[in-house]
């Protein structure tokens, strides 16, 4: 099954709030949306928008793959300025 390369509607916003609160952020699609260097650390971001369909079904296929198949870290998703926020924040705490 393929899956369109689109940009979920929240992505400016949260990129924006992730820069914001001192990241780095390098826009990708495949295989996550974003990697972010925060606080010495990086991060594989999948943004989820859960105003529409598409996003509230959570992770494709391809990408449900790729979590389960990776040997790095896990990766975050973030669905709103509220959990970036909240991912910011427990990151400060770390």
């Amino acid at each position: 099954m393929r899956y369109a390369l689109r940009k979920d509607a929240n992505q400016n916003e949260i990129v924006d709030c992730l820069l914001k609160g001192g990241a780095s952020v390098y826009t990708l699609h495949v295989p996550v949306d974003l990697i972010v260097g925060l606080r010495g650390k990086t991060y594989l971001v999948e943004i989820k928008n859960a105003k529409n369909q598409y996003g509230k079904r959570g992770l494709n296929d391809k990408q449900k793959e790729f979590v389960t198949n990776f040997k790095g870290g896990a990766v975050v998703i973030l669905d709103s300025v509220d959990s970036t926020i909240n991912f910011l924040n427990a990151t400060a705490k770390a």
